[in-house]
This record gives C-alpha cells, sequence and structure tokens, in this order.
C-alpha cells in the first residue's frame, strides 16, 4: 500500500470513529420520564404509563390516550451538565 493510501484509510478510520462518538453523546437522555395515561381529561381513570430511563431503557404498560401527566427528572450523568463531579 503506496503512503498516500494509508494516509487516506488513516484519516477515514479516525473520521468514522469521530462520528461514532459524536452520535452516542448526543443519544444519552438529559431527563428520565415517568408518563400517565388517563381514560378522559377528568384523569381519574389510569388506562396506562410509559416510563423511559436515564439509561434509555423504555416500557410502555397499559394504552395511550391524549389525557396524560407527565413527570421529569434530570439524569445524573448526562451530557451536557454543569455538575458532573459524582459521574
Amino acid at each position: 500500500m503506496n503512503v498516500k493510501l494509508k494516509k487516506i484509510v488513516f484519516s477515514a478510520s479516525i473520521l468514522g470513529a469521530l462520528f461514532s462518538s459524536i452520535g452516542y453523546v448526543f443519544a444519552v437522555p438529559t431527563h428520565a420520564a415517568f408518563i400517565t395515561y388517563y381514560s378522559d381529561a377528568s384523569k381519574t381513570t389510569q388506562v396506562g404509563s410509559r416510563v423511559m430511563l436515564c439509561n434509555g431503557a423504555r416500557s410502555m404498560v397499559g394504552t395511550e390516550s391524549p389525557f396524560v401527566e407527565i413527570e421529569t427528572i434530570e439524569c445524573p450523568c448526562s451530557f451536557p451538565q454543569k455538575n458532573r463531579d459524582n459521574c
């Protein structure tokens, strides 16, 4: 392999690694979400729930509806974050 081709292959591999790392960083959630679905606007009868965790895991139980309550909490080690001392 000549020197010019080696430089091109090396540059391409560096760029590939860089772009795959950037994709991972931005895929990490900044908040966990806990969603409760209700049967109607009175929000007295729960029909389903969804959880989306900081590690990207998701779970759904029951059914979705347009009548929701959403609670979010900040993920402790998400990016970007001001205080990352405990991560």
